[in-house]
């Protein structure tokens, strides 16, 4: 975190550089604020770095630094701005359910073991593990009430070297997939929504390349109302 507060300014825009609006400006935890209909938006926050989020794009982070003169934040679209439903991409494949009610599919992999889902009052959870030249790294599936808000960590995404991100749709939901390589040139993963994710932290290369071939056949299995907010 910063030692003090600055003042974020920008117009998000695609590439066109037609105004975005509605996108999401994040900084520290229930720091956010929407762009306006000219795509404008104003943050004041202690964040290190801000990140500019909305559905069918890429999202971009920038440095948390007050600028002299408003500066312009450019959104690429996705290729593909919607996560596949099950029922087009899952068929005669195990996946596996978090939860009595599905959200996020995972498929099995070969070198993948799948544990057992486990559970309790208000959550469920399942993990898939690797073998790695340093030892076991895994995703974690998970679900329940209060199991994540939606976002990767914000500590994972300010240290990075690396970072990327795509936000899809599914209906009006938000599901973020969000990775990166930390200063030590390990691996993370987020890909989640409001109340369910699947992720890995700490994975060396090769860990991560399998690790990401079940989150890259992920599809979604029932239909959302709510937008990550």
């Amino acid at each position: 975190m910063l030692l003090e507060s600055v003042k974020v300014m920008g117009r998000v825009v695609d590439e066109q550089q037609k105004p975005v609006i509605g996108a999401r400006v994040d900084g520290e935890r229930w720091t956010t604020v929407e762009t306006g209909p000219d795509g404008r938006f104003e943050l004041v926050t202690q964040a290190p770095a801000v990140v500019v989020r909305m559905a069918g794009f890429h999202s971009k982070r920038i440095a948390a630094r007050s600028p002299e003169l408003l500066s312009t934040v450019t959104l690429e679209r996705l290729t593909a701005p919607a996560l596949p439903l099950c029922s087009d991409k899952l068929e005669g494949a195990q996946g596996s359910q978090a939860s009595a009610q599905p959200g996020l599919r995972l498929p099995r992999v070969k070198g993948v073991r799948v544990g057992k889902q486990k559970f309790d009052v208000d959550y469920w959870d399942r993990v898939y593990t690797v073998r790695s030249p340093r030892g076991k790294a895994a995703i974690r599936h998970g679900s329940g009430h209060t199991y994540t808000l939606g976002y990767p960590l914000e500590e994972d995404v300010w240290r990075s070297r690396e970072f990327a991100e795509a936000v899809y749709a599914v209906g009006r939901v938000w599901i973020i997939d969000s990775r990166g390589v930390d200063q030590g040139g390990l691996r993370w993963r987020y890909l989640g929504l409001i109340a369910e994710s699947a992720e890995y932290t700490h994975a060396d290369a090769a860990a991560a390349r399998l690790l990401d071939k079940v989150l890259d056949g992920v599809c979604y299995d029932r239909p959302v109302r709510r937008a990550n907010r």
